[in-house]
Order: structure tokens, then sequence, then C-alpha cells
């Protein structure tokens, strides 16, 4: 990854922290997750499975380090630093599919893409939140509970 713009930073090679943390994610680990994940897993159709994905995706958050919590009725997944910070940025994906179907490219590839930069800044004192949403092949279920919910506190 190589900074092309940004109001505050220099342009040109990364950092070295940077650098390291990428290092942290390896393809074969990408293509894991992603296997992993390829299995019909619809909020409605497929409930077993889908609460099977949470809990992974939340065992693999708490195993780097992060503070997991459960949100909203579908049973969104909700990882933050375990340091307390006055803004966070965001990096979601939803992991739910159509029914019936696998999933690999709508979702479990952007699920991969999430779990690598949670890995990757795992153990850092980056201000990021990971929100893995669920049942969003349902109407955006997922996102418009967690926005909701994070509208009444105040975010």
């Amino acid at each position: 990854m190589q900074l092309i713009h940004s109001r505050s930073l220099a342009a040109g090679r990364p950092k070295s922290e940077v650098q390291k943390a990428q290092r942290r994610v390896t393809d074969s680990s990408l293509r894991d997750w992603v296997q992993r994940l390829s299995v019909p897993r619809n909020f409605y159709v497929q409930r077993k499975a889908n609460q099977a994905v949470a809990d992974w995706i939340a065992a693999q958050f708490e195993e780097w380090g992060y503070a997991v919590r459960r949100q909203g009725s579908v049973d969104n997944v909700i990882a933050t630093p375990n340091r307390p910070a006055d803004a966070l940025a965001l990096v979601g994906a939803h992991y739910d599919s159509v029914a019936g179907t696998p999933g690999a490219d709508d979702n479990a590839s952007a699920v991969a893409a999430m779990l690598g930069s949670a890995q990757a800044l795992a153990g850092t004192d980056a201000p990021v939140c990971f929100a893995a949403l669920n049942c969003e092949e349902n109407g955006l279920t997922g996102s418009r509970d967690w926005s909701t919910s994070c509208a009444k506190a105040g975010y």
C-alpha cells in the first residue's frame, strides 16, 4: 500500500508500522477466511449456519484482543479497541448471504477484507470499529438497526 494523496500526510512510502501491520495478513489467510465463510448463511433460511458464522467472526475479533459485543435483534458483531477513543473510523461488511447461496463474493470477500484489517491493526492504538452486520440481504436490517442504535447513543 502506498499513500497517493492526503490532506495531512506527505505522499510516499508507508510508515514502517503500517508495513509491519500489513505483513500480519497473508493471501492464504484471506483465501481461507473466504472459503470458511462461503456457506449458505441467510438470516432467515439458514439460521444455524448464520449463527455459526457470527460466532466464528466474534471469536476472531476476540482472539486479536478486541472488545466484542453482539448488537441488535439480528446479531450484529461489533468489535472495538479496548482503549477509549474520542472518534472511531468504521470498517464494516455484512456476513449474511442470499438464501441458498454460498455468498463468496457477496459478501464473504468483504468480511475477509474486514478481518484482515482487524488482524493488521490488532495490538495497535488505532481508533477503528469493526462492524460485521447481519440481515443485509433482507432490507438492510442490520445496518439500519445499528445506525439507529448509534444515533440514539449520540454518535
